[in-house]
This record gives C-alpha cells, sequence and structure tokens, in this order.
C-alpha cells in the first residue's frame, strides 16, 4: 500500500486474536437476544403483558439493537483510538516515524483509517441480524440501512477524531481515554438533564411569556437530532423525508467535527514528537503540594497521588447532584424496582476511569523506565500488586462516596424494601468495581502497552460480567417459572399481593449476593495471575535468570580450572561482576527440574 503507517496498523491488527475474539463475543450477545426475542414471539415460558402486541415487541426489539449498537460505539472508538499515537510515544518510536519521509498527515491519515476500519469490523457485526430480521417483518427499506450504516460511519469518524486529538496531545493512553470518556459522559448528562429536568423546569417559570416557551420547546425537540432512535425511526418510512434529512444533517455535524479533529492532530503531531524529548512531566510551580509518603504503603500513596484536586471534588459535586435527583424521581413513582437502572448507570459511567486507571497502573511504569526500581525494592509481588489496586480506587473514592450518599438515603423515605434493595445493589456496585480494577491490574502486567490493556480490560471485564448476569438472569427465570403457581396460589389464599413482592426481592437480594461472591471470587484469581506474572516473567524472569548464570558459569569455571586463578576480568564485561552470596530461589524455580 502507498500508506506505510496503514499497511503496518492493518497487518498488526490481522495478527492480534483479541479483536477475533471481541467479535465472537459480540455475536455471541446478539445470539442470546435473538434467543430471546424467540422466547418472547412464542410466549414461553411466559406470556406478554396484556398491553404488548408483537408488532410492538418487534419494535422494542430494534430499539434496544440501536442503542446498544451505538453504546458499542462509544465504548470502542476511544479503546481503538486512544492508543494510536500515545503508544508511539510510549515506545519511544513517534520521533523516529516523524523523521521519515512520511508527512504529519500521512501518520494521522493512516492511523484513523486503520483504526476506524478496526471499529467498523466489530460494530458491524449485528449488521446482517438488522437487515435479516427487519426485511422478515417488513419494517425496512434501503434508506434505513443506509441511514444506518451511514450514522454509525458518521458517530465513529467524530468520535474517533477526537479520540485520536486527545492522543497526539496527552503522554499516556489512560490519560486520554479519561479525557475521551469523561467529555462523552459529561456531554451525555448535560444533554439529558436538560432535556428531562432544565427545560420542564424553565416552561413552567416562563409560563406567561409564550415566546420564550416557544423557544424552550424548539431547542428541546432539536436536542433529540441526537437520539438515534428518533433519527432512525422516520426513516422506517420511505415517503417521509423528514428522517433523510436529519440523518444527514447529523452525518454531516459529526463528520465535520471528526475532520477538524483530525486535521488539528495533524497540525500539532510534530511538535508533540519534539517534546516527547523533553521532561514527559513538566513541573507545575502553581500545583498543589504534595503529601509526605507513608512509610507503609508508598506504592498506594504513588498511585492515587494526584495533581490537581479541584476538578475532582468539582465533578464529584455534579454526580452527588444527579444522584439525589435521579433518585428523588424514583420517590414520586414509590417503585424501588426503579433503583436498578440508577445503579447499573453509575457502575457504568464510573466503571470507565477506573478501568482505565487500573490498565495502566503498571505499563506506565515500564514506559517511564521506573519499575524495574519499584522490582528492586523488597516489597513482594502480592504487595505491588495490592497496593496498586488500592491506590487506583482510593484516586476515585470521591466519586464513589458523592453517589452512595444519596443512593442510601433517599430510599430510606421510600420503603424498607428499597432499603434492602439499595443495599443489595451497593454490595453488588462495589464488587463490580472491585473486580475490573483487578482485572485491569492483571491486563495491566502482562500486556506490552497500554492501549492493548485498556482494550483486554474492558473484553475480560465486561464480557465476564455478562456472562455471569445472563446465567443469574436465565436462572432467575427458570426459578420464577417454577414457583408461579405456588406464588400466585398464596396470594389467591391470602388475599394480598405482598407475598409477591417479597418473594421477588428475596429472589433478587440472593441473586445479588451470588453474584457479588462470583465478583470477588474472580477479582482475587486476577490479582493471583497478576502477582505469579511478575514474580515468574518480571522480577526473577529478568534479574534472577542473569544473576543465576552468571554464578554458574563461575561455579563451572572453578571446576575446570581446579583451584588454579581465574582470567582477570575485562572492565565493563558482563560476566565480570561478582556473583551474590546469596540467590533467592522462587517457588517456580525450585519446582523446575
Amino acid at each position: 500500500m502507498h500508506n506505510p503507517v496503514l499497511a503496518l496498523d492493518l497487518r498488526l491488527s490481522s495478527r492480534r486474536g483479541r479483536f477475533f475474539s471481541l467479535r465472537l463475543l459480540y455475536t455471541l450477545w446478539l445470539a442470546l437476544l435473538v434467543a430471546v426475542l424467540g422466547c418472547l414471539w412464542c410466549e414461553w415460558p411466559i406470556a406478554l403483558p396484556s398491553n404488548w402486541t408483537r408488532s410492538a415487541l418487534i419494535e422494542a426489539f430494534f430499539q434496544i439493537f440501536i442503542y446498544q449498537h451505538f453504546l458499542l460505539l462509544i465504548f470502542a472508538v476511544p479503546a481503538f483510538f486512544c492508543g494510536a499515537i500515545t503508544e508511539e510515544k510510549e515506545q519511544g518510536t513517534l520521533i523516529l516515524l516523524m523523521s521519515t519521509e512520511t508527512s504529519s498527515w500521512g501518520v494521522i491519515g493512516g492511523k484513523i483509517i486503520s483504526r476506524l476500519l478496526q471499529v467498523m469490523t466489530l460494530a458491524l457485526v449485528g449488521l446482517p441480524l438488522f437487515c435479516l430480521v427487519g426485511k422478515y417483518f417488513n419494517l425496512l427499506t434501503w434508506q434505513t440501512v443506509l441511514a444506518f450504516v451511514g450514522l454509525s460511519l458518521a458517530v465513529a469518524f467524530g468520535l474517533g477524531g477526537f479520540s485520536l486529538w486527545q492522543s497526539t496531545r496527552a503522554a499516556e493512553t489512560r490519560i486520554a481515554a479519561i479525557r475521551v470518556y469523561f467529555s462523552v459522559s459529561v456531554l451525555t448528562a448535560l444533554g439529558i438533564t436538560w432535556y428531562h429536568l432544565a427545560v420542564p423546569f424553565l416552561i413552567c417559570v416562563f409560563w406567561r411569556h409564550p415566546p420564550i416557551c416557544q423557544g424552550l420547546a424548539a431547542f428541546q425537540k432539536a436536542l433529540l437530532v441526537f437520539d438515534p432512535v428518533s433519527i432512525l425511526e422516520p426513516a422506517w418510512n420511505p415517503t417521509d423525508p423528514e428522517g433523510m434529512r436529519q440523518s444527514l444533517l447529523l452525518c454531516a455535524a459529526f463528520s465535520v467535527t471528526g475532520l477538524v479533529f483530525v486535521i488539528w492532530s495533524a497540525l500539532i503531531l510534530r511538535r508533540a514528537a519534539l517534546e516527547t524529548l523533553e521532561a514527559p512531566y513538566p513541573r507545575n510551580a502553581l500545583g498543589p503540594r504534595r503529601e509526605p509518603v507513608p512509610e507503609d504503603e508508598p506504592i498506594c500513596w504513588r498511585e492515587h497521588l494526584r495533581r490537581r484536586h479541584w476538578p475532582h471534588w468539582i465533578a464529584a459535586g455534579v454526580l452527588a447532584i444527579a444522584a439525589t435527583e435521579a433518585h428523588h424521581q424514583v420517590l414520586h413513582t414509590e417503585n424501588h424496582w426503579l433503583l436498578t437502572p440508577i445503579w447499573a448507570a453509575a457502575g457504568a459511567l464510573l466503571s470507565l476511569p477506573v478501568i482505565v486507571r487500573a490498565a495502566g497502573c503498571i505499563t506506565s511504569e515500564r514506559n517511564q523506565r521506573t519499575w524495574e526500581s519499584v522490582l528492586s525494592t523488597p516489597f513482594e509481588g502480592w504487595q505491588l500488586v495490592i497496593e496498586k489496586r488500592w491506590g487506583v480506587l482510593r484516586r476515585y473514592s470521591p466519586y464513589f462516596v458523592a453517589f452512595v450518599i444519596p443512593a442510601l438515603i433517599v430510599p430510606c423515605f421510600l420503603s424498607w424494601r428499597a432499603m434492602i434493595w439499595a443495599l443489595a445493589m451497593l454490595v453488588l456496585w462495589s464488587m463490580v468495581v472491585f473486580y475490573m480494577v483487578s482485572t485491569g491490574v492483571w491486563c495491566s502486567a502482562y500486556s506490552r502497552s497500554s492501549w492493548r490493556s485498556v482494550v483486554a480490560t474492558m473484553a475480560r471485564g465486561y464480557g465476564f460480567f455478562v456472562a455471569v448476569l445472563t446465567i443469574v438472569a436465565l436462572t432467575h427465570l427458570a426459578l420464577i417459572c417454577m414457583f408461579a403457581p405456588i406464588i400466585s396460589f398464596i396470594v389467591t389464599w391470602t388475599g394480598s399481593e405482598e407475598w409477591a413482592e417479597d418473594a421477588l426481592l428475596v429472589i433478587g437480594v440472593a441473586g445479588c449476593c451470588y453474584l457479588a461472591c462470583r465478583l470477588y471470587q474472580a477479582a482475587e484469581t486476577q490479582i493471583w495471575m497478576a502477582q505469579a506474572w511478575i514474580e515468574t516473567h518480571e522480577r526473577y524472569g529478568r534479574s534472577f535468570t542473569r544473576s543465576l548464570s552468571r554464578a554458574l558459569k563461575k561455579v563451572q569455571a572453578q571446576h575446570q580450572g581446579q583451584g588454579t586463578e581465574m582470567a582477570p576480568s575485562v572492565p565493563g564485561h558482563r560476566d565480570a561482576d561478582p556473583a551474590p552470596d546469596h540467590l533467592p530461589i522462587s517457588p517456580a524455580h525450585q519446582a523446575a527440574p
């Protein structure tokens, strides 16, 4: 190919089996959705509600598919694009790449095309299912498919351009990923808050001024342009040109945004390459004064050390306000089961920065050439990984506290069932974050770069959680089908429906506790694997093996010389180093033949 950067990226991506695993996992998830749709269509093992029809079921399936497709793009695009330039910086090859005949435009163009092909290969796995089910039920036309593919490409290009720009500016992959995920989360939260809370409140305040209310209503309607379902639903009707026009406008907006960031990245790439020759973290004279290093846990202190405190406290305050308002809306409905999507949204939002931070806790040490110094300390491998994990958790503890406090206080005003369900969700939510951090430490231990560690952590963490959650959901469905006649008989006999609510609550709490236990066991397994990898491949695999080989050579020379004097050592030669008197042998080397 004419672009060497594009050819190299495509060749390297074709050799990695991780992309095939991601596509296989997404295919299995789509197969599970089709199986659930078939069971609901056949009304087995449970029947549809009375207010539902089969046409409404198909429309709900398409809405779920569209939302999960674009949610996958939001998760996958930064994971693929944020390491495009920072990986070259971490390996020290960016300055060498810029010294070749390839221009900045060629480097940026090759990177974004190769990563865009990888993301779309993963995201468009569900396109055949989308077309097959839609054509079978006569819901899709060629305009819908064209709008779906075009909007997917535009969103991936726009978000990918922003991620590439952050990758050019940042020094590490995890910093770029945290910035992208944080920006997307803040914009999404602001849009939802403005649409559902701010505009209705302002309309109630200015109800005496019709022009202001009309303007607010028009602006609220304009926000629906960023809803993929509201864009693609009018495209189902080929006689209505409104859907295609909105799709084209949204595609143009995302494409122009991505193009602006791509051009900006190409303009600052050479300057970013020259900055890699300088200190990666310049001293900030206005920065906060560091706290003293504790003697018992210096690794944990180093991991949770923050340069700026005020952005974290501002973000934690916004999160506390949003969590309080969300739980306040649940109070009006008096349905404690609505607490579940709030905890799920908080887990998905807060697990992203935790994953990115944990996935770079060891790879960043290797990139900064400080990992060998950490391994030379008297700390054992188990202490290193444990303190790394607790350091990441302590770094983001303000966010956890800001969400948990209103999430536990507000349900107390609802009912005692809401309190029990909130405590069960707290246990499950804590174990999810605990497992994600442990998975990030394990992936960071064996990965060669931060970008690979982030992708592997997201695939392993979310994949394992979704698999276990699917098994628990199917088990609960089977239990409900088995005990539904008994519960209905008890309700009919006692004349009260509280038995059914209590039975569902007991089943839900038991499922949360079981899932939390499984996640805790899996987290400890991941930490044990990280410790074993560090002890085998990092500490003893590097320094111990070299020292042992030098000692064996010296013993062999003594036996061959039989007491004669050794040859004079050559200054600067590695074999001339004196062998240590005591060589610590790991259990893995003791068991070796």
